[in-house]
């Protein structure tokens, strides 16, 4: 991701995304695993495989290795279901 014009949105593929407790949570780490920024996925794919979501403001954050992870809502309201995990790399700054 180029950092000093990232895109506003952007679609995340896999399986297990489930909305029905709430949309699943996208959660931004750097290299040293700090919680960067979280966005809620503005809607779930049928079947579960992708999601749509707006992406956080990166403006701050500096080029390198970003570990973006995915977790879907439980029936209690916490966010405890992880479903899975990515590598992201921002450039530009």
């Amino acid at each position: 991701m180029y950092l000093p014009s990232p895109p506003t949105s952007g679609t995340i593929t896999g399986q297990g995304f489930d909305s029905t407790y709430g949309m699943p949570r996208v959660d931004y780490f750097d290299n040293d695993h700090f919680l960067i920024e979280s966005v809620y996925a503005t809607s779930v794919g049928s079947g579960g495989t992708s999601l749509q979501t707006n992406l956080p403001d990166l403006s701050y954050a500096y080029s390198g290795t970003y570990q973006i992870k995915v977790t879907n809502k439980r029936s209690d309201g916490y966010y405890l279901n992880l479903v899975g995990s990515a590598t992201m790399t921002g450039w530009g700054r």
